[in-house]
C-alpha cells in the first residue's frame, strides 16, 4: 500500500473515531481514477487455477510413458556376444539370425543362442591302418 495513502486512512480513521458519531459509521475511501491495476504476482491466491489439472495430468502421464518405453527397452533389448548369434523365430519373424543386437518380446518370439566358436570332432575308423576318411570333394 502507499504510505501517504495510508496516512490519510489513518487520520480519517482517527478523526472519526474522536467525533461523536464514529461508533456507527463506515470509513469510506476514495479511489482515484488513475489507479493501476496489479501485477500478476500481486494477485491474492483467489485466482483461478483451474487449467492446472489437467496440465499437471498430461505432463504426469507423458513423464509415465518415457519412463515405460526406457523400461520396455532395457528389459526385451539383447545384445550377442562376438562369439554367438540369436536365432529369433515368431509369428513377426520367420527365422531370423541376428549377430548384434535387437529387440526381442518373450511372449510372442523365441530365441536360441548360437555359439559360433570352432568345434574340432575327433573321427576314428576303427584301428588305424586303414586309410583315412575321405570327405565328398576328396580332403583327407
Amino acid at each position: 500500500m502507499n504510505p501517504k495513502f495510508e496516512l490519510t486512512l489513518l487520520s480519517q480513521l482517527h478523526d472519526r473515531q474522536t467525533s461523536d458519531h464514529a461508533s456507527n459509521q463506515v470509513v469510506e475511501v476514495p479511489t482515484s481514477r488513475n489507479q493501476v491495476s496489479p501485477v500478476l504476482a500481486q494477485i491474492g491466491s483467489t485466482g483461478n487455477l483451474d487449467w492446472l489439472i489437467p496440465v499437471g495430468i498430461l505432463g504426469a502421464g507423458f513423464i509415465v510413458a518415457v519412463i515405460a518405453t526406457y523400461l520396455l527397452f532395457a528389459k526385451f533389448y539383447r545384445v550377442c556376444n562376438t562369439n554367438e548369434a540369436f536365432v529369433i523365430s515368431g509369428p513377426v519373424r520367420d527365422k531370423q539370425v541376428v549377430t548384434r543386437a535387437t529387440l526381442f518380446f518373450p511372449g510372442f518370439e523365441s530365441i536360441t543362442v548360437v555359439s559360433l566358436n570352432q568345434v574340432t570332432v575327433p573321427i576314428t575308423r576303427g584301428n588305424s591302418k586303414e586309410k583315412p576318411l575321405r570327405t565328398k570333394d576328396l580332403l583327407k
